[in-house]
């Protein structure tokens, strides 16, 4: 062990930027030479409990790798740490191992978290890579804290955004897209000028069944003045990742997105990082974000799906044939064949005691207990009676007993259960009708909306036409209005979503947007180029309350506050999803993907309470 301690002192000392005077050198010579190879065994040492923070000095670090001497077993390798001060806790994957340097650490092939703390200075953390009978050798001056109230220009300028008496308002907005997408890119790339805090991870309230790893959050002094945010939350991680997670060491960095909203920056999402990626950290306990079930299907491609309001069953569409499935089983109940030309969209009535399914050649309702046809809308290819072409959209009145329907032909048609007569027929759409939404409002008043590939929505009060909402850049994709009917969700192929008052008011739409890619066109209009998420926004769904959104795009679904449109969570599926759904107290969230696949999360807090 001397061998190896000799070696690491001729990599330490050799260097001229180590170089110090020749009375200390000896001093410190004598030191290392006295210092034992430590084995991975901790040492007891009082832990230093104090808040690091953030510095735009530079790390004073010199690296070097040399080969080790035999002294280094196969499958180790070594680092040697000299600190200024010297009296510092070293801490190796979360241990302590020592309270002073130099220090000499033996250890086995592989990645390593280090932590270097000392009271009234910044703590160092490096990520080290141990090879096979290598030497790593650092020499770290660790530096002084510094008051967080003198905050960072690069970090903190948005804390006092405010226009310029010489500024117009579209130049204003210009400059505030501009700073957000710079501070939000800066955080992406982890930029340390940029962090918010420290998150320490909470093992003994990790929960593996449910997967949640509660958190602990020491939000710096001026985050926490600017943001006013909470202090615990949790992340979502499987237990084999939480593992991992806690074996790097219980305290993360923490990081947060920024966007423009009631007038003044707020926190978009909220992340900790480790394992070399993102972990959104959660304020919701209700929020459905623990994976609870995966039923893995026939793998037949399938083109539109639907999940009953109470998440017992989803109807899965592969060309002609719809097929019912148990959601907690997987078992295929039901195998619903009639049409002769592929059906486009099926949907769940309010009670979920019928199927309603559209195609070229009709609109058929299906009894779901028993997969028996209960009547067909129309017949023939381009229905002889009701629509001239295929049906893209249908949905049901709240009573379940109207279907409202949107076509091909750009026309809306409100059919009457019944008697399975049109009664009304709605025009003024230049495109197909692609997506179709209902819902009562004040005076039991039914409102419908239709989107369309013409780029709009149009909103009939008891059929009558009364707005036309414009904003969209590209085909609306799916429109959804919240449970008390005061709100209308719309997401489209230009990858937005934008949220209606219901009635419109002047009031421009809310969009929910990443605003990290806003960009700011040659004319200064701000413009969106891939502003929210990573593909087409195809469907969206409002959960009971009305206070959370959840949008599907690609594979990925991704739950929004409604009210201050922050990122709660992002939900990952193995294809692309295609169909999503909130029981009815909305703790439990189903999505269906295009291999016919299901999966189920559940909220972090148990149901009963």
């Amino acid at each position: 062990m001397k061998q190896l301690s000799l070696v690491i002192l001729n990599f330490l000392f050799a260097l001229p930027l180590f170089a110090e005077p020749i009375s200390e050198e000896a001093q410190l010579s004598a030191e290392l030479k006295k210092t034992p190879v430590n084995e991975e065994t901790p040492v007891s040492a009082e832990t230093v409990n104090q808040e690091t923070q953030i510095s735009t000095e530079p790390k004073k670090i010199q690296e070097t790798v040399e080969p080790a001497e035999s002294a280094v077993p196969i499958g180790e390798g070594a680092i040697a740490l000299l600190t200024t001060p010297r009296e510092a806790e070293i801490y190796v994957n979360g241990k302590l191992f020592g309270n002073n340097t130099p220090i000499v650490l033996k250890l086995p092939q592989g990645k390593h978290h280090i932590e270097i703390k000392k009271a009234g200075k910044q703590t160092e953390n490096l990520d080290i890579i141990i090879t096979d009978g290598k030497v790593i050798s650092k020499k770290i001056t660790l530096l002084d804290l510094q008051d967080t109230s003198q905050k960072s220009n690069q970090a903190f300028e948005i804390d006092n955004l405010k226009q310029d008496a010489f500024e117009t308002e579209k130049e204003f907005q210009k400059r505030r897209v501009q700073l957000f997408k710079q501070f939000n890119e800066a955080v992406q790339q982890k930029n340390p000028n940029y962090q918010a805090g420290f998150v320490y991870l909470e093992k003994d309230s990790y929960d593996i069944a449910r997967q949640i790893f509660p958190v602990h959050i020491e939000w710096h002094v001026s985050w926490k003045k600017t943001f006013d945010l909470p202090q615990s939350g949790y992340i979502t991680a499987k237990r084999d990742d939480a593992k991992k997670l806690w074996k790097t060491g219980e305290k993360k960095s923490l990081y947060l997105y920024v966007e423009w909203g009631e007038g003044k920056p707020k926190a978009h999402k909220v992340v900790l990082i480790g394992l070399e990626k993102e972990w959104i950290i959660n304020f919701n306990q209700h929020l459905p974000t623990t994976l609870f079930m995966t039923l893995e299907g026939n793998e037949e491609s399938i083109s539109s799906a639907a999940i009953n309001p109470d998440l017992s069953v989803f109807a899965s569409v592969t060309d002609k044939i719809i097929k019912l499935w148990e959601v907690n089983t997987g078992t295929l109940k039901h195998t619903l064949e009639g049409h002769k030309y592929d059906v486009s969209s099926v949907t769940f009535s309010p009670q979920g005691d019928m199927l309603a399914s559209g195609s070229m050649d009709s609109i058929k309702l299906w009894e779901v207990n028993t997969g028996k046809l209960i009547t067909t809308l129309g017949e023939g290819l381009f229905f002889t009676v009701g629509h001239k072409k295929a049906v893209n959209s249908v949905a049901f009145t709240p009573d379940g007993k109207y279907l409202v329907s949107g076509g091909a032909d750009n026309n809306v048609k409100v059919w009457e259960l019944s008697t399975g007569e049109v009664l009304q027929t709605l025009t003024g759409h230049n495109g197909e009708i692609t997506s179709i939404a209902v819902t009562t409002h004040e005076d039991n008043i039914l409102v419908i909306a239709s989107g369309s590939q013409d780029k709009t929505i149009k909103l009939w009060f008891n059929t009558v036409p009364l707005y036309t909402l414009e904003g969209h850049k590209d085909i609306i994709q799916s429109i959804a209005f919240s449970p008390d009917g005061k709100m209308l969700a719309s997401g489209s192929r230009d990858k937005t979503i934008k949220l209606w008052s219901i009635p419109p008011t002047e009031e421009p739409p809310r969009t929910l947007q990443m605003l990290e890619d806003d960009v700011v066109s040659d004319d200064d209009e701000v413009v969106s180029d891939d502003d929210v998420v990573s593909d087409n926004v195809v469907s969206i769904a409002f959960n009971p309350n009305g206070d959370i959104l959840a949008s599907i795009s690609g594979s990925q679904i991704t739950l929004w506050d409604v009210k201050s449109g922050e990122i709660l969570n992002t939900l990952q599926q193995d294809a692309l999803v295609q169909s999503v759904a909130f029981s009815s107290d909305g703790r439990t969230l189903a999505s269906v993907g295009e291999s016919n696949n299901i999966k189920v999360w559940k909220s972090a807090i148990n149901d009963e309470l």
